[in-house]
């Protein structure tokens, strides 16, 4: 099966003409606004995360008849625009921490989890959001999935539901990876094609989230 592809990245300046973080991805998006929009976050060190992430979001139009919005997690943060849909694509870094680029939202998830760890009964303020997550690392590392599952663990007490298998991908067999990131892509098609056919959330209701996305 063929691995990724890599598709400009702004770590080494080339321009990212089709793919700016926080734009649409298909031309015909301009004209097809009944389709629902996606979001995909992504958080990267060495890029593997960022490139799964845009080959997702490249095919994704076609597999699921939506539009495609994706940023870097702590982007995201500046600005909050949560949809019914988000896929994220993040690794560890180090002892378990975040990548560059998704500190923020790490430090903004270890938040959430002390605020519900200390109010039980407090209601989620991500109620109706859809998460699908792959995670990539290091196995070398004892603390090679902490951070998606740190992030995954957040989200999920603020309200969200998970989609499909938490991928877990590993970096020490770099080839073995692609093939891993590849397979959770394949997987998570008809679980998300079946959230998607449910009735969208109410603007008001984005807008409530994104106002507590702090």
């Amino acid at each position: 099966m063929p691995g990724l592809a890599t598709p400009p990245s702004k770590r080494d300046n080339r321009p990212l003409s089709h793919f700016q973080p926080g734009t649409t991805m298909t031309e015909e998006e301009t004209t097809m606004t009944e389709e629902e929009e996606i979001l995909v976050l992504f958080g990267s060190q060495r890029g593997t995360s960022e490139d799964a992430a845009r080959a997702f979001a490249k095919e994704a139009p076609q597999r699921l008849n939506v539009k495609v919005k994706i940023v870097e997690m702590d982007d995201f943060l500046e600005s909050p625009s949560w949809r019914k849909v988000v896929v994220i694509f993040v690794s560890s870094f180090g002892t378990g921490g975040a990548p560059m680029g998704a500190q923020a939202f790490r430090k903004f998830c270890d938040r959430v989890i002390t605020d519900y760890t200390d109010n039980p009964d407090k209601e989620g303020f991500l109620k109706g959001i859809h998460i699908a997550m792959c995670g990539q690392g290091d196995s070398k590392y004892q603390t090679y999935q902490e951070n998606p599952k740190t992030i995954a663990k957040a989200l999920t007490v603020a309200g969200a539901d998970l989609v499909g298998d938490v991928g877990a991908t590993d970096a020490e067999n770099r080839m073995k990876q692609q093939e891993e990131i590849r397979q959770w892509i394949e997987s998570i098609w008809d679980p998300l094609s079946k959230v998607l056919a449910e009735a969208p959330l109410t603007e008001d209701h984005l807008q409530e989230m994104n106002a507590k996305t702090k």
